[in-house]
């Protein structure tokens, strides 16, 4: 397991509170939350398996508005473009994100702006 520096935990520290007040805020609201949420409550092994490293990289090359089609992705991260297709696939299921048509191309978008998880089901 990677070791963090000092300002790399305060980084994330400050993070997870920012997110914490988010979400406090918007159950505090009285509003029903936000479509554009996702929550996934999951163990740490469905968590590593959804959210690999490679499709990862897609999810902020998405959401970067940069790579906009399937064959840019695969061209940005150098892989197959049917590895690409194929995590895309498993992410739309999961409604991370939605693929939009575009004439002959299929553009992927992210389907959510916050996806909170990680939370053992033991402690649900």
């Amino acid at each position: 397991m990677r070791e963090y520096t000092k300002s790399e935990i305060k980084a994330i520290d400050r993070k997870l509170r920012a997110f914490k007040n988010y979400i406090m805020e918007e159950l505090d609201s009285g509003r029903p939350l936000s479509k554009d949420v996702l929550f996934i409550s999951l163990e740490d092994d469905d968590w590593k398996d959804i959210f690999t490293k490679k499709r990862t990289e897609l999810i902020r090359s998405i959401a970067s508005g940069k790579d906009r089609t399937v064959g840019a992705l695969a061209r940005h991260t150098n892989r197959p473009r049917e590895s690409v297709s194929r995590d895309l696939s498993y992410l739309e299921r999961l409604r991370i994100i939605r693929m939009q048509r575009n004439g002959k191309e299929r553009i992927p978008v992210i389907n959510k702006k916050l996806i909170v998880a990680a939370v053992p089901t033991y402690l649900s």
